[in-house]
């Protein structure tokens, strides 16, 4: 994780210390092969001593973290992307909607994501504090504000 941890400082990804470790664990998690709900996730982390439950507890936390907001993760990531990119004769993005629940409370995430063998990168979010769909004029309102 050593080697994800300084491929995010070259690319200028400024994170904690402990965002960074979670963002690195979870990469290599995904990458080798876990799917991506939050028991695979947590089962494929590595193992340290903690339960099940709490390492789906700390996954929850790096997801509601502020520091891996678009605004900081955009540029940072497509540097990353840059030569997968170049390579592409066609650049596919997908638009998702997703919706659950936090401490009672509806968590609505609307999510444009960079498809390419199969995965769908995040490149940017929005999270809404209520249930439903989000218009059109509502996504096009929130990108213009960002």
């Amino acid at each position: 994780m050593g080697f994800m941890e300084s491929l995010f400082g070259k690319i200028g990804l400024e994170l904690s210390k402990p965002v960074t470790g979670m963002l690195a664990a979870l990469i290599v998690c995904l990458l080798g092969g876990a799917k991506a709900n939050l028991v695979s996730l947590a089962e494929a982390l590595p193992f340290d001593g903690t339960g099940l439950l709490v390492r789906m507890q700390r996954i929850r936390r790096f997801l509601s973290c502020e520091g891996i907001s678009p605004l900081k993760t955009l540029v940072p990531l497509i540097r990353l992307l840059r030569p997968i990119l170049s390579r592409s004769d066609d650049i596919v993005l997908t638009m998702d909607r997703t919706e659950w629940k936090k401490r009672r409370k509806v968590v609505n995430i609307l999510t444009v994501a960079l498809s390419y063998e199969g995965r769908a990168i995040p490149l940017f979010w929005i999270v809404l504090d209520r249930k439903g769909n989000t218009s059109f004029e509502e996504q096009d309102n929130r990108s213009k504000a960002h």
